[in-house]
């Protein structure tokens, strides 16, 4: 199997686009993968050299036009809505901005890195004027300065399309002795602000608090039915070794599902980032495929015939905001849905599975990433005699290792070693580090679908086979899931 990869990246204000096509052949022995981490290797490195030269250069070019904003009265600046975890809208543009972080791995090179939310019509890259606002030591006396800045759109790749689309600001700072504190985002130069955030600025010097974080999306449509299934989540990762785990938002949930939550917030294993996004989420079978049946739709509608939505709560920027707040908090990060669990296969927890493999060889090899092949599981939903709630957890019939190579695979990271994560792996890693993918013997996650073969039966099809791993798992999560339905009085709701 041929697998063809093309990377565009458009230099700012610039007709150019240069392309990276990328073709490697999945082998059918590949133990080590060898050939292939040393081609990924070999392409990241192409990539992620010609990015930072042109996304440099740029800034570079621009940061040195630096304006002092003497006309904006600092008194007239909220500062306590920097504070706030809301997407504020930028003056004359179509983009929303919700948080800043200070991005100094390299420290001859600042920068700050906004997430965002931004149209379509962008087309790749487009300029901002980015306001930093430095404090003098301890006082309460500031000092603005604009420079420019460059927005990036991250479109979908998979239709149905949205309007809004991920984006990521970079702004550079001139002053590599002082660290700003804040950032508005500007169509104009000193222009007043409409927005404001407090810049994260990321410690990477201390040890983390954290071996392992797992990154999930909103939490959206679950009621007390669901139950079982978010303890088993919850339950089953701590199991795994997973130290805490960081959800986006919550949408249209039940109060019994409300209640576990608190549960898991109160005791620190959880944390949820309350952000509201500024429009309608589109869900990827809500509208046809074809956009052109998307015309009439009430309220996506738009002149570019673009539904006016942001698709799937946001996961993407969701993930690449959990991993620059996580940056010197979690050795390791790991993005995952609620119906996906990363499976040892060798070591009873993840973190021993990674103390087990290499990460750096000397200083020429340096690991950000290990993907990690994804297996179907078809649901076989069953009834807990003691609880009443059905448990999903428990199916052994898995798509054959034949076929596996085809899926999408996960990833876990180092985060300070990755720029851009996307949903599935990272898509841009520092210079000088290479991404490398677990054996199938060594690990698997285990996706749990209740018909992931279509039309076709679970266990008559043919592509099925017995994968017996998570059972040695199974009496203790389903013993703990019992203590919790309990504890929690959810046979009473």
């Amino acid at each position: 199997m041929v697998i063809t990869t093309i990377f565009y990246l458009k230099a700012p204000q610039s007709d150019q686009q240069l392309t990276f096509i990328h073709r490697y052949k999945h082998g059918d022995n590949l133990p080590e993968n060898i050939s292939l981490v040393h081609t990924y290797k070999l392409l990241m490195d192409k990539l992620t050299a010609q990015f930072n030269k042109t996304m440099m250069l740029y800034l570079q070019r621009n940061s040195s036009n630096v304006t002092i904003c003497k006309s904006i009265p600092e008194s007239k600046i909220d500062f306590t809505v920097s504070n706030t975890r809301q997407f504020q809208k930028v003056s004359d543009m179509d983009v929303y901005v919700v948080s800043a972080f200070y991005d100094a791995r390299d420290q001859t090179k600042p920068i700050v890195r906004i997430m965002a939310l931004a149209s379509q019509e962008y087309h790749g890259y487009a300029n901002v004027h980015c306001m930093l606002r430095f404090q003098n030591g301890t006082t309460l006396e500031y000092k603005t300065i604009s420079v420019p800045g460059a927005l990036e759109v991250k479109p979908s790749y998979v239709p149905p399309f949205c309007y809004w689309n991920v984006a990521l600001i970079k702004c550079a700072n001139p002053y590599l002795d002082w660290k700003p504190v804040s950032v508005s985002i500007t169509s104009k130069m000193c222009s007043m602000p409409s927005n404001l955030l407090k810049i994260h600025h990321m410690d990477l010097s201390t040890k983390p608090s954290m071996t392992l974080g797992l990154c999930t999306n909103t939490l959206y449509n679950f009621n007390v039915k669901d139950s079982a299934h978010l303890l088993e989540f919850f339950e089953f990762n701590k199991l795994l070794g997973v130290d805490k785990i960081f959800m986006y938002d919550t949408y249209n949930v039940s109060k019994a599902i409300l209640k576990i939550l608190r549960f898991y917030e109160e005791s620190k294993y959880l944390e949820i980032i309350n952000w509201k996004l500024p429009k309608p989420v589109l869900y990827k079978s809500s509208l046809p495929r074809d956009k052109t049946s998307w015309r009439g739709v009430p309220g996506l509608d738009r002149e570019n015939n673009l539904p006016d939505c942001i698709e799937y709560h946001a996961q993407r920027l969701n993930y690449q905001d959990c991993l620059y707040r996580n940056m010197g908090r979690a050795q390791f990060l790991t993005f995952l849905d609620r119906d996906e669990f990363i499976i040892p296969r060798k070591k009873p927890t993840i973190p021993q599975l990674l103390k087990s493999v290499r990460w750096d060889i000397g200083t020429r090899y340096r690991t950000a990433v290990y993907t990690i092949q994804e297996n179907f599981f078809c649901t076989r939903t069953q009834k807990d005699e003691v609880t009443g709630f059905n448990h999903t957890l428990w199916s052994i019939g898995r798509l054959s290792a034949q076929r596996d190579m085809q899926l999408a695979p996960k990833s876990i990271v180092k985060p300070e070693r990755v720029v851009y994560m996307d949903v599935h792996k990272p898509m841009q890693i520092i210079p000088g580090t290479i991404a490398q993918w677990f054996h199938e013997k060594l690990c698997l996650v285990n996706h749990y679908r209740p018909n992931p073969y279509g039309d076709q039966g679970c266990f008559q099809n043919s592509s099925t086979e017995v994968d017996l791993t998570v059972e040695r798992y199974s009496e203790q999560v389903k013993n703990q899931v019992r203590k919790m339905v309990d504890y929690l009085g959810l046979r009473e709701l």
